[in-house]
Order: C-alpha cells, then sequence, then structure tokens
C-alpha cells in the first residue's frame, strides 16, 4: 500500500505539533499491573495523535493519556487505542507510534481539543 493510499484512509486533517513543548504522560493496565511512559506528541487531529513513548506500546494497548499542548493551561485527558508502533526493534531509544482517541476523559475536553484545532495557528501534517 502505497503513502498515497494511507492519507486517503483519514478521516481528519492531521495538524504539526511542536514535539519540545508537546509533552505526554502515559499510563496502562496490564492484568494487575500498571505501565507509565512519558514522551511528545508530533502531530494532532480530532481522532488521534501520533506521538513517541520512552517505552513500546504494542498495537491493541489502550492507554489513558494527558497530553499538553502547546498554549493550552492544562493537560487533555482521554483514553486511546495504540494503533501503529514503529517495528525496529533494533532501534534503541522512544518509540514512535499512532494512537486512536477512543474517550476523553470528560466532555470538555473533547470541546478543548476541537477548539485547539479550529484557531487556525497550526500547520498541516504531511
Amino acid at each position: 500500500m502505497g503513502k498515497t493510499s494511507i492519507m486517503n484512509r483519514r478521516a481528519h486533517e492531521r495538524f504539526r505539533l511542536a514535539p519540545m513543548y508537546t509533552s505526554v504522560r502515559a499510563r496502562w493496565r496490564d492484568g494487575s499491573s500498571i505501565g507509565h511512559s512519558v514522551g511528545h506528541a508530533y502531530d494532532v487531529s480530532e481522532a488521534g495523535l501520533r506521538l513517541e513513548l520512552d517505552e513500546r506500546c504494542e498495537p491493541g494497548r489502550r492507554l489513558d493519556l494527558s497530553v499538553t499542548l502547546p498554549g493550552v493551561d492544562e493537560p487533555l485527558e482521554f483514553t486511546g487505542e495504540v494503533v501503529w508502533a514503529h517495528d525496529d526493534t533494533d532501534d534503541p531509544g522512544p518509540c514512535r507510534m499512532a494512537v486512536r482517541i477512543t474517550e476523553f476523559r470528560t466532555p470538555r475536553d473533547r470541546i478543548r481539543l476541537f477548539r485547539y484545532l479550529g484557531t487556525g495557528h497550526l500547520y498541516r501534517a504531511a
């Protein structure tokens, strides 16, 4: 499948973020254990985001995320599912992945994300 096919599948426009100013905190539960990781977001849309975390998360893992967007005072909180993860296991360090938003913590978080995306100050991601 070529890059054009992937781009045409997207239902929502993605916008670039400045990773150094867009921190992400992730938390997950696997059976009786709880895991957590930190990282940065690279782009965001109404439906999800592309990010990197210090720990690789396999596709299908559900994450509780707290994302601090540039210029926003309090983090957005939502649950998402990893839909793609960089598969180079020989590459040490943070792992890039894509997360689909499945549920916002509150309706206010959803509204705040939509308002942020509608400001007109963001650049479209490729």
